[in-house]
């Protein structure tokens, strides 16, 4: 791989096109803290972040053919560090330094006697350390403040590489059941709730900072980039390099959708309709919420403007999805006396049927997801939004016989719009591609005005 600087300028070192990459070293430590570069057997490698995981993910393969498997005695103590960087036509760099713990060594091949391969995963170095540790302590105080205190005491994450800016509840009181350190902050961030009722994330980027956000700030951020499908490219790499570089940057290379808009699965996870039964068991009061999405989505924080369900559809004569508050039932006991002001217990804060709401937009996020294929970008990462622009289906000819408007049309509002980016798969072989899964819980025209 050490070999391969395919549009990449020698004398400057500034890549030409956002598919180009250097790789500075790709180190793997072994058990006895002996270092070994081994970027020059290293066939490909990808880099996975999802807001789902709270840990980057690696897998490499190895192209052995002088037996080094057998010579540094690899045997899943290893440690891998990878290094990447490469200079825009704008001369700005960018460098990417990271750490990783193998986990596994899942294939192996031998094609012939003189050539071996095989492949092996890692992790960040705080989810491989979880699997070692077990937490089974009381908690007092807001469950932003116990991730932040897990990921620097537990798991050694430093403050620089730690991003959480909500309180994520009020303050409230707990025992972690003797549960991994990772395991214990999701479990805890089940009852982590914005102030309009959206869920957490706990993940980690490609920078290495770990993320703590809820749905509504990501939901509300600035678009990072605007993508577009095309065919052809209007600047010369050589003669308008920054331009060509930024029109390449922006190209949709595919695009593949999953339109998971069926209503029975959503509706039976809550999205549209459901109740939280409550039992106090201090008060020995029994007590019940339901939720309705279509009067609650306007005071959601949802993607675009316009929700993926008609106000007006009804399952049977009558009876409008949103009535059906029993297809998801949760059971949430309370304890309102077990602590004084301003404490509460682990389940306070799933009150007021604020579960469902966070039940609904943790659904209806996945109404619409795409996985497009761009250049690679060190700076695109999951937790971010993004514009896809992408052009309607037509007969050409209409535009041929004068009967398609061409300074209109030019857009599907439909499927165009802004999405969440869910998680990336950094793909480095050759060049480097960007994987990207996203989604998005409506669309920015109304899809019923017809």
């Amino acid at each position: 791989m050490s070999n391969r600087q395919i549009n990449v300028d020698l004398n400057t070192s500034r890549v030409l096109v956002p598919s180009a990459f250097r790789v500075s070293e790709i180190v793997l430590t072994n058990y006895a803290g002996r270092e070994f570069n081994i970027q020059r057997i290293v066939a490909d490698f990808s880099i996975t972040e999802s807001i789902y995981r709270s840990t980057l993910s690696l897998s490499l393969s190895i192209r052995d053919d002088s037996s080094f498997m057998e010579g540094v005695s690899l045997s899943g103590h290893e440690v891998i560090d990878v290094s990447l960087e490469r200079t825009l036509p704008d001369n700005v760099i960018q460098k990417v330094k990271l750490n990783f713990r193998v986990t596994e060594y899942p294939i192996y091949s031998k094609f012939n006697n003189g050539v071996q391969v095989y492949r092996l995963n890692a992790i960040s170095p705080h989810a491989y350390t979880s699997k070692f540790k077990k937490i089974s302590r009381a908690f007092r105080g807001k469950i932003g403040d116990f991730v932040r205190a897990v990921l620097k005491s537990d798991l050694g994450v430093p403050d620089e590489k730690i991003d959480i800016t909500a309180d994520a509840t009020a303050n409230i009181v707990f025992v972690v059941p003797n549960l991994e350190p990772i395991d214990a902050m999701h479990w805890a961030i089940r009852r982590a709730f914005s102030e309009e009722g959206s869920p957490f994330y706990l993940y980690q980027t490609l920078d290495g900072v770990i993320h703590l956000k809820s749905q509504a700030e990501l939901a509300r951020q600035s678009v990072y980039r605007e993508y577009q499908e095309g065919k052809f490219f209007q600047y010369d790499i050589l003669t308008h390099p920054e331009k060509s570089f930024e029109e390449r940057a922006v190209r949709i290379l595919s695009i593949d959708s999953d339109l998971s808009m069926a209503k029975p699965v959503m509706a039976t996870n809550g999205a549209y309709a459901s109740r939280t039964e409550y039992v106090d068991l201090s008060t020995k009061t029994y007590s019940v919420s339901k939720f309705s999405y279509t009067d609650r989505v306007k005071d959601f924080p949802t993607i675009e403007g316009y929700p993926f369900l008609y106000h007006d559809f009804n399952v049977d004569e009558g009876n409008k999805i949103s009535s059906f508050d029993k297809t998801k039932i949760n059971y949430i006991p309370l304890n309102s006396k077990a602590y004084s002001e301003p404490f509460a217990n682990y389940h306070s804060s799933a009150s007021g049927g604020i579960i469902n709401q966070a039940q609904s937009q943790l659904e209806t996020l996945d109404s619409i997801q795409h996985t497009v294929v761009l250049n690679g970008d060190f700076n695109l990462n999951c937790g971010k939004t993004i514009g896809l622009k992408i052009p309607p289906a037509w007969d050409p000819s209409l535009k041929k016989n004068g009967l398609r408007r061409t300074d209109q049309e030019t857009l599907n509002d439909y499927i165009s719009g802004s999405y969440l980016v869910s998680a990336i798969v950094h793909n480095f072989a050759d060049e480097y591609y960007c994987e990207v899964k996203v989604k998005r819980d409506s669309t920015p025209a109304d899809p019923f005005s017809s």
